[in-house]
């Protein structure tokens, strides 16, 4: 492992120094270890290739906890997922993010909360949120972000779920929580719960800036479904 910045590297010894984490241990351990934005800077890969959203890179790969940097440049955008294994975790935002939170329940998926975090905000994750982050300033900006499994068994982040509204397919990947993600990175698809038509509207002013970035015949394809599924929802509430 290559040497580690200071922040980093005191973020690794608290955590690998307790052997009862939880998600609010993963906070007050980000929040010790006083990190900074010099400490993400050597790990920045704003240069990502551009379908995959944002940048995402690997800094620490422990035991049952993993520590990554994602890189966000202006108009980047994760896809909706949730954290797959992950039992316990935190991010901390280096940049004002857009935050998005989900629920699923019975045969319906919606958002419920909207907001913009804060330059240093810590937030908690498991595997029971259903979220999208965003970068909606003028400037590229880094989060970091530290998750964990109790029962580990290989990736701390494997079977992360991929909400695409536009297929209405619920992809399971080990990868990136990219918006259009790869075929090859899938591996179960299931069925999307019905989504609301507010969510729908919402997501659509992401994705089809996000998709008109590019011409491929694939991504022009699910732009067209978003489009064509608005288009119903649209006349269906019309009609009701």
């Amino acid at each position: 492992m290559a040497e580690l910045t200071s922040g980093i590297g005191r973020l690794k010894e608290l955590i690998e120094g307790d052997d009862d984490m939880t998600i609010h241990k993963a906070a007050n351990y980000i929040q010790e270890a006083a990190i900074n934005i010099e400490d993400l800077i050597p790990y920045a890969q704003y240069n990502h290739p551009p379908e995959e959203g944002y940048g995402r890179k690997m800094v620490v790969e422990g035991k049952g906890y993993e520590i990554m940097v994602m890189s966000w440049n202006p108009g980047d955008f994760s896809a909706i997922h949730n954290h797959g294994n992950t039992t316990w975790g935190a991010v901390q935002v280096f940049g004002h993010v857009m935050h998005h939170t989900f629920k699923e329940k019975y045969n319906s998926f919606s958002l419920i909360s909207k907001e913009i975090l804060p330059y240093g905000t810590i937030i908690t994750v498991n595997n029971l949120i259903i979220h999208q982050m965003g970068n909606v300033t003028s400037n590229p900006y880094l989060t970091l972000h530290v998750y964990g499994a109790d029962n580990f068994k290989g990736g701390v982040t494997d079977d992360s779920r991929i909400y695409e509204v536009e297929t209405g397919l619920i992809k399971h990947t080990s990868g990136g929580a990219f918006i259009n993600l790869p075929d090859q990175e899938v591996y179960n698809l299931e069925k999307m719960p019905e989504v609301d038509y507010q969510t729908l509207v919402h997501q659509t002013s992401i994705l089809i800036p996000y998709y008109q970035r590019f011409k491929e015949d694939k991504i022009t394809h699910k732009m067209n479904l978003l489009i064509e599924k608005l288009m119903d929802d649209k006349l269906h509430n019309i009609d009701q």
